[in-house]
Formats: structure tokens, C-alpha cells, sequence
């Protein structure tokens, strides 16, 4: 993917970010993770049916790759059982991290492959992944 192909997706989605603010469902749970290494903070709700994420939520004060990212892994995960997600949230660290991945299963998440050359954004681009994954940990 060009890099110009790539500034353009991070940039719609942290403008027009999927499901940017919660739902007003008083029975769906919310979660929120703090970045450690900044003042990343996101929140989030999952709807949960059946086994797969029918529709996702989110909300905070995030930086660009942060909020992008979270925005294309909510698109991503939609539609997904549990065990679906966490290949795809394995694959995801795998590439912030400048590992080997699977590119197919990451799909428009390939936006991010060269993160890792910024070690400092790698925690933006992570904290929606570890939101995702505590949520689905938690869930019954």
C-alpha cells in the first residue's frame, strides 16, 4: 500500500471515525483504558450476540493513531466471533510490534506497518487492541 493510500485511510477514520460516541444503552458494559505512555484514553462497548461482535462503540480523547486504529479495528472485528478477533488482535501486535503477521486477516489494518519504526506511537496504536481483548475477557 502507498504511503499516501495510507495517510488517507488513517485520516478519514480519525475524522470520520466508525461509531465514535457510546451508545445509549444502559445495559451495555463500558471499559476504558489509559494509555502509559500518554494521555490516550479510550472507552468502549460491545454489543455481544451469539458469540460475535454485532456492533461496537467508542469514545475519549485520543490521538490520530489511536483513534484510527480504533476505528478500523471496530470495523474489523464486526461481525466476528471471539476466537476470530483474537487472531485478528494477534496478528495486529504482531505487526505494531514489526513481527511476522498475516497480512490477509489484517486486511486495511496494514495501514499500520511501519508503526514500529516509531516506537513511541506503537502504545496509540495498541491501546483500542487491549481494549478489545479486555472486553472479551471479561465477557461471560
Amino acid at each position: 500500500m502507498e504511503k499516501e493510500e495510507k495517510r488517507k485511510i488513517m485520516i478519514e477514520n480519525y475524522q470520520n471515525a466508525y461509531h465514535h460516541g457510546l451508545c445509549n444503552d444502559e445495559n451495555l458494559k463500558v471499559l476504558t483504558l489509559n494509555s502509559k505512555t500518554c494521555i490516550d484514553s479510550i472507552s468502549m462497548q460491545l454489543i455481544i450476540e451469539d458469540n460475535k461482535v454485532k456492533d461496537a462503540y467508542f469514545d475519549g480523547e485520543a490521538c490520530a493513531i489511536c483513534t484510527s486504529a480504533t476505528s478500523l479495528l471496530l470495523k474489523k472485528i464486526k461481525g466476528k466471533t471471539k476466537d476470530e478477533i483474537k487472531k485478528i488482535l494477534k496478528n495486529y501486535h504482531c505487526l505494531i510490534e514489526g513481527e511476522k503477521c498475516n497480512q490477509d486477516v489484517l486486511g486495511t489494518l496494514m495501514v499500520y506497518d511501519d508503526i514500529h519504526l516509531q516506537p513511541g506511537r506503537k502504545e496509540c496504536a495498541l491501546l483500542p487492541a487491549h481494549l478489545i481483548l479486555k472486553y472479551l475477557n471479561e465477557q461471560k
